[in-house]
């Protein structure tokens, strides 16, 4: 049991990985240039991405927008909230 839960924490999702790797291919420009026009955040950048993803549909939203904001922090060089802050 534990090395089944060693093997899950360690392997990401395979939808968490295509929003990384769909962030990481569209490079540092086109990551700059969406977080800026969307004040500062990731979300509309990744929703993009997962509406452009070929497999879409076989890969579970939240995970690929986990992935693509690790891969948009990445390219950003700094940590990019999904969200504006509400307070």
């Amino acid at each position: 049991m534990v090395v089944a839960s060693l093997f899950i924490s360690t392997y990401p999702s395979v939808g968490y990985r295509a929003g990384y790797d769909a962030a990481i291919a569209k490079g540092r420009e086109w990551v700059d240039a969406e977080v800026d026009a969307a004040a500062g955040t990731a979300l509309q950048a990744c929703d993009q991405l997962h509406i452009q993803t070929a497999d879409a549909l076989a890969v579970e939203y939240s995970e690929f927008v986990k992935g693509c904001r690790d891969g948009v922090d990445s390219l950003h060089g700094r940590h990019v909230p999904v969200l504006a802050d509400a307070g």
